[in-house]
């Protein structure tokens, strides 16, 4: 084993060693390497039987993300600035011809690979697209690369941009099932959904992913039950109705109602969704058939807003605020990149509905927070009234601008602590404890 001073190392069957040159042979083929370049020579012992099988890349078999951050065995962790240096060397060695240049140029391609898995992994798409993209240049047949790339363009959300780039790799690597897996991504964000259940049934069958296995069965499920619904697309939304239940003028004023309140949310999170917000109108029975939610729960927000009005010939009150609420989510969820808790998620949503805090929930929180232990934290149950009192503790004291800034923090890739800290000066803690204080302070 031939460890090189760049990091690198090369497997030898043989090396000879001529003064200021190792001559390595791997099989038939030889390269030669400067003296200069090489930190150290291992020997290792003989081999014995057949080398393992290298794990299969990017998706675990439980089902988690693609693009998990693996790296080659030749370039170890070692850090922004040292993997910077080590890609300026690599970089400067490439423009000159020699033996090693092919090492060189793998080592290259690696590294960036796995700089952009990182960026990936940190919420920086920006990039995690130039690394592949340099990556490529360097080896336009790298599918670790194409994965990489792909899943930067849906990062930043340009569906089609990736789509495209996916179905061009796919011609490549026709049963690569990362890419197979991503082009279902693709597809079920762009409501294309039988598309989606028959890409990600190909990965399956390349593949054991429990995890995508049961996110199959449900979505499966879901367009069992709206299959012969109506679709309609409209300026912000798309739109799916049982049109032999739901009546046309009722459609018309779901749509118009939530058109109004789009740009009104849009104005508030400063943020405006990348592609239509899909939505999905049931009977009251469908909905409960293809949600399988608590009777209890009167809408829902899984990527898509999902409503039961059954029965209704007019938008009444309740309607425009389950309406409101589940659209609430899709702009926080937009603006975080699904990493909004869900306290801060619900207690927003209630906001938007012109929910506010009552004085029965301030008085029990208040006594809740003067029995409590200093040695755990407070206010940490999910409650629906605590996490509205909460954020419109954080929305008076901070300033809805902080709140904004948080979810920004959250989509760029900072922990909840980190978006919080830069967004108010406080951790989630402090804010609490903040919170516990104040609710005192007005206690009768």
């Amino acid at each position: 084993m031939v460890h090189l001073k760049n990091g690198g190392t090369i497997v030898a069957d043989s090396i000879e060693d001529r003064g200021d040159t190792l001559v390595v042979r791997q099989g038939k083929s030889r390269i030669v390497v400067p003296r200069a370049d090489v930190a150290s020579i291992e020997k290792t012992p003989p081999k014995t039987g057949a080398a393992p099988a290298a794990p299969p890349a990017g998706r675990t078999p439980s089902g988690d993300p693609p693009l998990s951050g693996t790296r080659g065995p030749d370039v170890p962790p070692a850090g922004p600035a040292a993997d910077a240096r080590l890609l300026d060397d690599l970089r400067r060695r490439l423009q000159t011809p020699g033996p090693a240049r092919g090492e060189n140029l793998r080592q290259i391609v690696e590294l960036l690979d796995r700089m952009g898995e990182g960026a990936l992994r940190d919420h920086r798409p920006d990039d995690a697209k130039r690394q592949f993209t340099e990556a490529l240049g360097w080896n336009a047949g790298d599918v670790r690369g194409q994965r990489g790339l792909a899943a930067s363009y849906m990062a930043l959300d340009n569906l089609p941009l990736a789509r495209s780039f996916l179905e061009r790799s796919l011609l490549e690597h026709p049963n690569d099932p990362d890419l197979l897996f991503l082009l279902g991504e693709t597809a079920e964000q762009q409501n294309r959904t039988d598309e989606a259940i028959a890409l990600w049934e190909k990965v399956l069958a390349l593949r054991d992913a429990p995890a995508l296995r049961q996110r199959v069965e449900m979505l499966r499920h879901l367009s069992s039950v709206d299959a012969g619904y109506q679709r309609r697309e409209a300026a912000h939304f798309t739109v799916a109705y049982d049109g032999q239940i739901t009546l046309p003028d009722l459609e018309h004023a779901i749509v118009g109602y939530l058109d109004e309140r789009y740009d009104e949310l849009a104005t508030r999170f400063d943020y405006l969704p990348t592609r239509p917000v899909a939505i999905v109108i049931y009977p009251e029975k469908d909905f409960y058939a293809a949600t399988r939610a608590d009777p209890d729960v009167a809408g829902l927000y899984d990527g898509t807003v999902r409503v039961p009005c059954g029965g209704l010939s007019h938008l009444d009150a309740l309607s425009r605020s389950v309406l409101v609420h589940e659209l609430a989510h899709a702009f926080v969820a937009g603006k975080s990149h699904d990493a909004a808790p869900r306290w801060l998620q619900e207690g927003l949503a209630q906001m938007m509905e012109g929910k506010t805090p009552d004085e029965g929930t301030a008085r029990a929180l208040a006594r809740q927070y003067q029995s409590s232990s200093e040695r755990a934290p407070w206010g940490a149950t999910f409650t629906y009234p605590s996490s509205l009192s909460f954020v419109s503790f954080l929305s008076t004291r901070y300033g809805f601008g902080s709140i904004n800034q948080t979810l920004a923090g959250l989509g760029e890739g900072r922990d909840l602590d980190g978006a919080l800290r830069a967004a108010t000066g406080f951790p989630l803690d402090d804010l609490r404890r903040q919170w516990g204080d104040d609710l005192v302070t007005r206690l009768p």
